[in-house]
Order: structure tokens, then sequence, then C-alpha cells
């Protein structure tokens, strides 16, 4: 029984690369009368079956899904849930699978159904809130916070930062003290600096906080392709 189950084990794992390498096969595949040179694919409609002849060796066979004439691409269903995506310039030949509509038939002049598909991603876009709360903080540290549906309390602290070195370099450079005119420039321009600097992440934090997050529809992609 054990050299028996080893055989099968060996059989099992020489029959795996070849699953997960897919549909595509590396010989030419069998044409017919009916193969047709380079990407058509009139009156082939949804799921219509076909092999692709490609241009780098192989073939690949399944049912079409879609097709971008624009873009030059063709989606084709290779197994449940599988997808490729292949373009068009990688075609030599088609090889219908299926029986073709009629010469007569109101179906000879279909085409593959277009691409329509399209997947929805979350950016962040400015609002009211994020020009206000940039405009509010640049004048007074803080108060750009107070409007926001988030992180209020970090007005407060850069509200508290503005007033400090306000104060500070206010009192280096015009208070009564023992410091020389040069350092209470140097001193007053430290603070002052400093007071601008959190005006601008204030402004810049607000902003951020301020935008929110809107659903963009964008060009799908429909699965893994054949690239060039």
């Amino acid at each position: 029984m054990r050299p028996a189950l080893l055989i099968f084990v060996l059989l099992g794992l020489l029959a795996a690369p070849r699953a997960r390498a897919g549909d595509w096969e590396p010989d030419d595949g069998e044409r017919s009368e009916q193969t047709r040179p380079g990407p058509d694919f009139l009156g082939m409609g949804f799921l219509f079956p076909l092999r692709l002849h490609l241009s780098r060796g192989g073939y690949v066979d399944g049912q079409i899904a879609g097709a971008d004439d624009d873009g030059g691409e063709l989606m084709l269903l290779v197994g449940p849930g599988r997808r490729l995506r292949i373009d068009y310039h990688l075609v030599t030949g088609v090889t219908p699978l299926g029986e073709l509509p009629d010469a007569d038939s109101a179906l000879v002049d279909q085409r593959p159904p277009a691409l329509a598909s399209l997947d929805v991603v979350y950016r962040r876009r400015p609002t009211w809130r994020s020009g206000l709360g940039f405009a509010l903080n640049l004048l007074a540290p803080g108060t750009g916070h107070f409007i926001q549906r988030q992180e209020r309390s970090l007005g407060f602290l850069f509200l508290g930062l503005d007033v400090f070195f306000l104060a500070a370099g206010s009192l280096a450079a015009f208070a009564p003290s023992r410091l020389s005119d040069r350092e209470r420039v140097f001193f007053g321009a430290v603070f002052f600096a400093l007071d601008g600097f959190t005006r601008g992440t204030a402004a810049g934090h607000a902003f951020n906080l301020g935008r929110e997050r809107t659903a963009v529809p964008v060009r799908a992609s429909v699965g893994p392709g054949l690239a060039p």
C-alpha cells in the first residue's frame, strides 16, 4: 500500500504546476477552417467560447466577457471567477469554439459587449471646513479646529502655543530687561518664528481634518492579464 500511496502523491505533485499555470497552453493550439487572423471577434457575443492564439506562443481557451476596442483589450473568462485581460496586439489568431451565427442572421454583426465595469475608490477631498479651518488657524491658531468634526480638542493646544509664543516674543522684544538690543532681537525673532510655525502647522492640520472621504468611480481592473 505504501508504494501505491507514494506513486499517487508523486503524480499529484507533477500535476500541480500545470494546475497553477492556469489555462494557458504552451503549444499553438488546434486551428480550424474558421480560424481568423488577428483579433477578429465579429459575430461573437457575450460568453462566446473561443481560442486565442498568442504572438508569444501558446493559446488560451475561454469565453468572451467583454472588450475595449478603444483600448485594444479583451476580457476572457477562463474559469469560475477567473478572468484574463489580453491586449489585442498579442492575438495572432482567433478560433471559434462555438457555433457562429448564419450569414443571414441579425447576430452576424454582433460584437463583444463593451467593458463598462467601474470600481469605486475613496479619496479625501477638501470641504468648506478644510478651507475655513485653514484660514482661521492662520489668523488665530486653534480656532480652525473648533469647526471640525473630530480632534477639536487640539484647537486648545494650538491656541495655547500661540498665546505662549506671542507673549514670550513680545516680552523678549519690548519688556524692560537686562538683555541687549541684539539679544532682544534674537529672542524675539525666535519666539515669533515659533509662533509662525505653529500657525502653519495648525492651518495644515485643520485643512487635512476638514477633508472628507468621497467615493470616486474609476476604470476597473478586470483581472490579471497577459502583459506585453
